[in-house]
């Protein structure tokens, strides 16, 4: 068990490791084995000593999240484990790590769009918009799922931040596969990429796929969605201008206090240190950067 994660508001609790999935690209299920779940009652005494040491923020985490409860004998499935995780005394807000888009279900989203200690950002990995591209990868789903399921995302709850995973250079993909990978991501309510170059990992099949793309080709792709990952995020965060959000204060620089938003955005206010390590609803001001300003709505009030 882990007491505490000194100097962090957010403290981390693995209750999933391994993956039964092969995508052609990576090594994981091979270095970490199959999937398997923390028992539920350790995850939630591993919670309730983190939640005693003033935590205000507990992350749940997995190598494949979504998976969690499949391999236990009464089966919880996430959304479960997030009810449970927020009903222990002293849990103030729960956030999610990665999730397969296939594994958001329908009381998931429920959860994320409407339940007050649940953070409102769902990190999907996408992976590629082309179907073509997800085939040879091996992903499970094409393009039309992850589509319907963010727009079922923002009917919700327009607020919810939707970040994902994509990956650039994919053996043999071609600039129509990559063009047809950017209009998808154009198009869609993200609010932020994490970009990857795809990088041969020996004794995967895409490392003896035919079709390597150059290395100059790749790191223009790469750059190409990184900047439109940047147009992302600051139409989010002006989004999300003249609303009320709840925040926790995690650093300081004179009087102006730095935090991070239920739906995952730098938030900066002027307000007294006390404050550092709490839960405060602040009033969005501006939005710079794809990063946030704002005042207390009510300097006392600390959820």
């Amino acid at each position: 068990m882990v007491e505490e994660f000194a100097g962090h508001t957010r403290a981390f609790v693995k209750v999933q490791e391994g993956c039964n999935w092969q995508c052609a690209y990576c090594i994981i299920p091979r270095a970490r084995g199959r999937s398997r779940s923390t028992p539920e009652e350790i995850v939630l005494e591993q919670v309730r000593r983190l939640a005693d040491s003033g935590h205000p923020e507990i992350v749940l985490i997995g190598t494949h999240l979504g998976q969690y409860g499949a391999d236990l004998a009464a089966a919880p499935d996430l959304a479960e484990l997030v009810e449970r995780v927020c009903a222990v005394p002293g849990v103030q807000r729960v956030r999610l790590s990665s999730i397969e888009p296939g594994e958001v279900t329908e009381r998931l989203v429920d959860l994320v769009a409407h339940h007050p200690q649940v953070c409102r950002h769902l990190h999907i990995p996408l992976q590629h918009g082309s179907d073509s591209v997800l085939e040879r990868m091996n992903r499970p789903y094409r393009a039309e799922l992850f589509r319907d399921l963010m727009q079922r995302i923002v009917t919700a709850d327009g607020g919810v931040c939707i970040g994902s995973d994509v990956i650039v250079g994919f053996p043999a993909e071609t600039e129509a596969e990559f063009a047809a990978c950017r209009e998808f991501i154009r198009e869609a309510p993200f609010a932020y990429l994490h970009v990857f170059t795809y990088s041969m990992r020996p004794g995967t099949p895409a490392a003896t796929m035919a079709g390597q793309v150059a290395p100059e080709v790749k790191l223009a792709r790469n750059h190409e969605l990184r900047d439109l990952s940047e147009t992302k995020r600051t139409v989010f965060a002006r989004s999300m201008v003249g609303g009320a959000l709840m925040a926790v204060l995690e650093r300081v620089a004179g009087e102006v206090l730095d935090g991070l938003t239920d739906n995952y955005l730098r938030i900066r206010v002027l307000g007294p240190r006390r404050l550092l390590g709490s839960i405060v609803r602040v009033r969005v001001t501006d939005a710079r950067d794809g990063e946030l300003e704002g005042v207390l709505v009510d300097p006392h009030e600390v959820k």
